[in-house]
């Protein structure tokens, strides 16, 4: 199958017909990536991906066995979590008397020649054995048994790499040349990829919007955030009520904020005279108000005590 890049002139060349079994394999190909792409876009985790591309994979080759491991960055430490070909995979457990989705393998252990063709980021037939794949975790005399009685005469490999970020990486263990489905597998690869990192980057905006929040929920000091706008507050931390003495679903409204904090009108005009003041001079954190939280807390206090006795 002849491989070619996927761009919009080659998704055009969809719509045109079929008239030799060469442009019949290359719309069969083309048709392969796009569906391929279209099904990897509703998905929402690494563990869903990481199947998908092994699936699609071991579908486009019809046979051999394929492998997928991700990678944790902080422990170097690889996981197999997707084997595709149920009874290849029953037979090498059965030879090899160990389950390999049970079986970790640290950067350290794999051998420098098969760790640098993965963190090429691209598809390579590996000139070595599945003892070395295996980092030599199983003796040698089983593996060999393994790879002669399932026919194992090619390993290709394949790293998913996206800006010297190492995500995993994609192993296919068969008996027949699958190098025409090189530049096919290469753009599955990559699509994979570009995915598996917009996912890793949502997650970590996730974690670290969870640490913030925490952080403003927390702060010994109360905080609003406003919108001029509107005039209401898009956030209240848990000190912001407690500071000025009313509930934070009864201050969310600025308007209503000054006249529950200050329910003198002639008082409450001035320090609203002051604030606005102050907005407009460009000072985003308001000088007069942050000198009357400290000021007038009693007072506050105090008119609040006043207000609940009413």
């Amino acid at each position: 199958m002849a491989s070619r890049i996927v761009d919009e002139e080659h998704k055009a060349d969809l719509t045109k017909s079929a008239d030799s079994p060469s442009d019949a394999a290359y719309v069969t190909e083309m048709q392969f990536i796009i569906d391929f792409q279209s099904k990897l876009l509703e998905l929402n985790t690494i563990e869903e991906i990481h199947s998908f591309l092994a699936d699609k994979v071991y579908e486009l080759i019809g046979e051999g066995f394929t492998v997928m491991a991700t990678v944790d960055e902080k422990s170097k430490q690889l996981k197999t979590t997707k084997f595709c070909g149920a009874s290849f995979f029953d037979r090498i457990v059965g030879i090899l008397n160990r389950n390999p989705l049970e079986t970790g393998f640290r950067f350290s252990d794999m051998d420098r020649y098969v760790e640098e063709t993965y963190r090429s980021g691209k598809f390579q037939n590996i000139k070595t054995d599945l003892h070395t794949m295996l980092c030599n975790k199983i003796p040698k005399l089983l593996c060999d048994q393994a790879q002669k009685l399932l026919n194992i005469r090619y390993i290709y490999g394949l790293g998913l790499v996206n800006q010297e970020t190492y995500f995993g990486g994609l192993t296919i263990l068969t008996s027949k040349d699958i190098s025409p489905y090189a530049k096919t597998i290469e753009i599955i690869a990559k699509q994979t990829t570009i995915t598996l990192n917009r996912i890793r980057a949502e997650d970590a905006r996730k974690k670290q919007s969870v640490f913030i929040q925490t952080i403003l929920d927390n702060l010994p000091i109360g905080l609003a955030i406003n919108e001029i706008d509107n005039m209401t507050a898009s956030y209240h931390n848990k000190k912001f009520g407690e500071t000025y003495g009313w509930p934070n679903d009864e201050i969310m409204n600025v308007p209503q904020f000054f006249k529950n904090v200050y329910p003198d009108e002639n008082y409450r005009n001035e320090i609203v005279k002051r604030v606005m003041t102050d907005i407009k001079s460009g000072d985003q954190i308001t000088k007069s108000m942050v000198s009357e939280v400290n000021k007038k807390r009693r007072k506050t206090y105090h008119q609040c005590g006043e207000h609940s006795a009413a």
